[in-house]
């Protein structure tokens, strides 16, 4: 949702809300609460859907910048036109940063200055590290045809590669946490369960209905599971995926 039309979509399901609240509740105050309710959670998952939705695309056009910088740099070392270099590198399948690049020669065919379409792209995403690896582009091509343009695109890159490195590490740590989260859900979590309600049933007194104790089985822990496995899925750095 976007602007207006999330206003329009949290309007209508508000609402509809309200409507269907004060039919079943016969009371219009509380059911305009909840349909004020609903109104500000829709428009706060749109707003955070929006910033998720921004984080994302940063994460995915930096996964390939470390191999892009590197190989760009290697090139400018050898006295390669810059605009070639770019050419090479929107070739490549660096995602959505050779995307970007065919962009940015595009307007530079259209009349934009070199300086002016990596500026834009830089701006284009939500991405400290597309803005600095842009930034140092910029300063290749100022630079010209001098012995060490492409030094500084180098380092940039490897220090991108260290940190992808640090945070499959990082990565990998939290892995070792959700899968002991998902092995106790699966089977041991179950089984006290079953044991709990043996014994609650013969000397607590406690009274599961057969259905409570196949809605536990068969559909809380499997959701706890699926919960497990999207926090995995979502902790996952992009680069892995």
């Amino acid at each position: 949702m976007k602007g207006l039309k999330g206003f329009r979509i949290a309007g209508i399901a508000a609402l509809l809300a309200w409507f269907a609240a004060s039919v079943l509740l016969e009371d219009l105050i509380i059911a305009g609460m909840i349909a004020l309710g609903i109104f500000a959670a829709l428009i706060i998952l749109d707003k955070t859907s929006v910033k998720r939705k921004a984080k994302k695309q940063a994460r995915i056009v930096e996964k390939d910048l470390p191999f892009a910088l590197l190989s760009m740099s290697v090139e400018l070392s050898y006295n390669t036109d810059f605009e070639k270099v770019l050419e090479n590198a929107a070739r490549q399948e660096y995602g959505l940063f050779s995307k970007g690049l065919k962009k940015v020669l595009g307007e530079v065919k259209a009349g934009a200055s070199v300086q002016e379409a990596l500026a834009e792209f830089g701006k284009s995403f939500e991405s400290t590290q597309l803005k600095r690896a842009v930034n140092q582009l910029i300063s290749a091509f100022e630079q010209g045809s001098r012995k060490h343009s492409g030094e500084n695109l180098k380092k940039l890159g490897q220090e991108m590669l260290a940190r992808q490195r640090i945070e499959s590490k990082e990565f990998n740590s939290k892995l070792a946490l959700y899968s002991l989260m998902f092995v106790s859900l699966s089977a041991v979590m179950p089984a006290l369960f079953q044991a709990f309600v043996i014994v609650g049933s013969s000397f607590l007194e406690l009274d599961f209905s057969a259905l409570q104790i196949i809605a536990i089985a068969t559909v809380l822990f499997p959701a706890l599971n699926l919960a497990v496995l999207f926090f995995a899925r979502n902790s996952m750095p992009e680069f892995l995926k």
